[in-house]
């Protein structure tokens, strides 16, 4: 039911923001209808958008993102063209992705919420609590202004790491879970090169706590990594894409202003536009408290941690056409992780007079903070006057210091 309901809503919603994952779905349909990952066959359309997101390999066009970002619009792709073989082309070549592109990424948005609901449900037993955790998600968080809108790499990314979660909580009760714990955060990095940070992370947890997971979930994300270099080789004649580069990212004169803009800039502030961010703040200082912080709370805050700093080392660090903190969206259920606390404390299982009073403080505190995360995260998903904000009145790559106005914020247009 959790999975239905935030699907269609998330189909539902109008706006869809697609600059950077222009290109997804037309890999995914090169991958299904000629068996290779190249863009040739859409010449003409590269040529009108002068090649933007594109690599020139070996006289071929390819699409510049992970190729595993296209291989999750495969599903669609082959659905599509069983039911609409010669209307899906159609509708390709007049530039435009949709619907397939949107009905992907809400699909896949969706069930990352579930997934959440997953790792809150096997981490408290409590229904209540778990069902708060995947709407809070859902609607809370850059899943409904971002990841849903197209199939950026955020949305294979955030549904990664959030089964990381889900497999590093089911290592208490079944073992198996350390193989697909490697897996997870193997395919996370291939989808997304800053991902490596949770890869470390985790994997330090996974030694620290016991050397035989350690060891399984190692030798299954080498194995994974394995796989992805044989692949690269056979379609790009190279290991990794140019993507993969290291340039990308580097400590400048805008790092600060990053790491500053990427918590609180009007534009782009990730306790602005997702304010139960600073419930989760709340929340790991309520475990600490109570001594209950584990190695796994650490691995993930250390994934926050490091993941805001990482991206903060991108020159470019607001995303360019997007909307709120796009670069942080994949943290999202990392976030949601720290809710839980909370969300437990607002629903005590045995309440005397004081835990009655701290509860109806913290629901309150709940409606308010959580009620403001879902309406900002709302009007990226539905007002498309929200995201002309990066056009208008000037181009946000041209004149960067609009991040800064909070005379005018996207989502009070």
């Amino acid at each position: 039911m959790l999975l239905t309901a935030v699907f269609f809503v998330f189909l539902a919603s109008p706006v869809r923001t697609v600059t950077d994952s222009v290109w997804t779905t037309y890999t995914a349909r090169s991958l299904v209808a000629s068996l290779d990952a190249d863009l040739d066959e859409f010449e003409p359309l590269l040529v009108r958008k002068h090649d933007f997101q594109v690599d020139r390999i070996d006289d071929h066009a390819y699409y510049s993102v992970p190729l595993l970002v296209s291989v999750v619009a495969v599903p669609t792709m082959l659905v599509v063209s069983v039911l609409d073989p010669g209307g899906i082309d159609v509708d390709l070549e007049s530039g435009s992705p949709q619907p397939y592109d949107g009905v992907t990424a809400a699909a896949l948005a969706a069930l990352t919420s579930l997934v959440v609901f997953g790792f809150a449900w096997r981490s408290t037993r409590r229904i209540g609590v778990a069902l708060a955790a995947g709407l809070l998600f859902a609607f809370g968080t850059q899943a409904f202004s971002t990841a849903s809108r197209s199939l950026w790499m955020h949305t294979p990314s955030m549904f990664l790491l959030a089964c990381a979660c889900y497999c590093a909580v089911r290592l208490r009760d079944a073992r198996r879970f350390v193989c697909f714990l490697g897996v997870s955060l193997a395919l996370a990095c291939f989808v997304r090169p800053t991902n490596a940070v949770a890869v470390v992370c985790f994997g330090i947890w996974a030694w620290w706590t016991d050397r035989d997971a350690g060891r399984v979930a190692t030798v299954a994300g080498l194995a994974v990594g394995v796989a992805m270099i044989g692949v690269n080789l056979a379609v790009f004649g190279r290991p990794l894409q140019p993507y993969f580069s290291g340039s990308r990212l580097e400590v400048s004169a805008t790092t600060v202003e990053a790491l500053v803009g990427n918590l609180v800039s009007p534009a782009r502030g990730l306790f602005v536009f997702v304010p139960l961010a600073a419930l989760s703040c709340w929340g790991a200082l309520r475990k600490r408290r109570a001594g209950t912080f584990s190695g796994l709370d650490a691995a993930i805050g250390g994934t926050i941690v490091a993941y805001w700093v990482v991206v903060s080392c991108f020159p470019h660090w607001w995303g360019g056409w997007s909307y709120g903190p796009r670069f942080l969206a994949d943290i999202a259920p990392l976030i949601v992780w720290f809710l839980i606390p909370v969300l437990q404390a607002a629903a005590p299982v045995a309440p005397d007079g004081r835990r009655l009073r701290i509860r109806a403080g913290v629901v309150a505190l709940l409606v308010l903070v959580g009620g403001a995360s879902v309406v900002v995260n709302g009007i990226g998903a539905i007002d498309q006057g929200a995201t002309a904000w990066n056009r208008y009145p000037v181009d946000v790559d041209r004149a960067p210091h609009r991040l800064w106005d909070w005379t005018d914020p996207p989502f009070l247009r």
